[in-house]
């Protein structure tokens, strides 16, 4: 009868070391091909010291002629780049105050619209991509420190990194920039 009561009492063990196992193993881990990559919430990081940019850059033409045209949102500011040649140097900035509470805002909605979603992209190499298109490029960052650089293209969902939803997270950036369309009129980005 001890032998019976302490070979179940084992098999009861080993049993509930199982179910433990294989459903606490997996919380640290990131999902199916995130191995490796530092899976960041978004709203999290609204706080003193980061900032979230959304660059859109034109077509491939000559260093006089390229234009791109880059927004930076942080807790104290909300910041509009137009950007011109290959090494994107500041044509122009308009500069317009953000407070905390909007910034946090901001930041949960670019979680529910998948900023830090990212996907395989077919090169990791954006620089030719969709020549005669634009270029999208995503950014978290911690002071100088990148917490998410992901890119889309104008050219289709084959090229690309950026998972998330690309039209809505524009809107969203460029609805923190008053009278948008009026301040980038006669920007030619193709």
């Amino acid at each position: 009868m001890k032998y019976v009561l302490g070979m179940l009492g084992v098999i009861l063990v080993v049993v509930l070391a199982i179910i433990l196992i294989s459903r606490g193993g997996n919380k640290d881990k990131p999902p199916a091909g995130q191995q490796g990559k530092r899976v960041v919430k978004v709203s999290e990081q609204a706080k003193q010291g980061t900032s979230v940019q959304f660059t859109t850059q034109g077509k491939l033409v000559g260093e006089v002629e390229r234009r791109a045209i880059r927004i930076t949102i942080t807790q104290e500011e909300r910041k509009l780049d137009i950007l011109t040649g290959y090494e994107e140097a500041v044509e122009r900035t308009q500069v317009y105050p953000n407070t905390q509470a909007a910034y946090e805002t901001f930041m949960t909605a670019l979680d529910y619209a998948g900023l830090s979603r990212e996907r395989k992209a077919l090169t990791n190499d954006e620089r030719a991509v969709c020549p005669m298109g634009r270029r999208y490029i995503y950014e978290l960052k911690e002071y100088s420190q990148e917490l998410i650089r992901l890119w889309d293209t104008s050219c289709g969902n084959k090229w690309g990194t950026f998972g998330g939803d690309e039209k809505n997270v524009r809107q969203l950036f460029q609805a923190q920039i008053p009278e948008y369309a009026k301040q980038i009129k006669g920007v030619k980005l193709n």
